[in-house]
Formats: structure tokens, C-alpha cells, sequence
């Protein structure tokens, strides 16, 4: 299943404040920690895709420490809460 994202360059950044409030020094340490490539975490911090697997969220949330369902949320929601 796919997710749509509705501004990917918000999420992107929302996701990198993420990041470093959770103590991921670096972009591949966040690959490290979610299981996911360190190209598929760039392309979430970049705002290069619209749209990403349900899966690939679920790692990125795992890695981030938050729930899947906020992650989601973030993604889809109207932006800039």
C-alpha cells in the first residue's frame, strides 16, 4: 500500500527536526537504526517522492522512536500543525 505524502519537502523537514531530537547524529544513522537504505532515508529528507510504501514508513518510524500512525499522520495531514 501506498502512502501519499501531501507536501513532501514539509515531511522531509519535519522528519530531519525528528532526527536529530532523537539523537541521530547523521542521515545513515538513521538508515541504521530503521533498516532502511541510506538512499530511501534521503529520499524522505529531501522531499524527492510523493508517495512511499506503508512499509517503508513502519521502518522509518521504528527508527525515529514514534509511532507509525503520527508518522502517517505527519505525512498526509494538511502540513505545518
Amino acid at each position: 500500500m501506498a502512502v501519499t505524502v501531501r507536501d513532501p519537502a514539509w515531511f522531509g523537514a519535519v522528519v530531519r527536526q525528528a532526527l536529530v531530537l532523537r539523537g541521530h547524529a547523521t542521515q545513515a544513522d538513521l538508515a541504521t537504526a530503521s533498516g532502511l537504505s541510506l538512499n530511501s532515508v534521503v529520499n524522505v529528507l529531501t522531499g524527492t517522492k510523493d508517495s512511499y510504501r506503508l512499509a517503508t514508513l513502519e521502518h522509518l518510524a521504528t527508527g525515529l522512536g514514534v509511532p507509525v500512525s503520527r508518522l502517517v499522520a505527519c505525512a498526509t495531514g494538511p502540513g505545518r500543525w
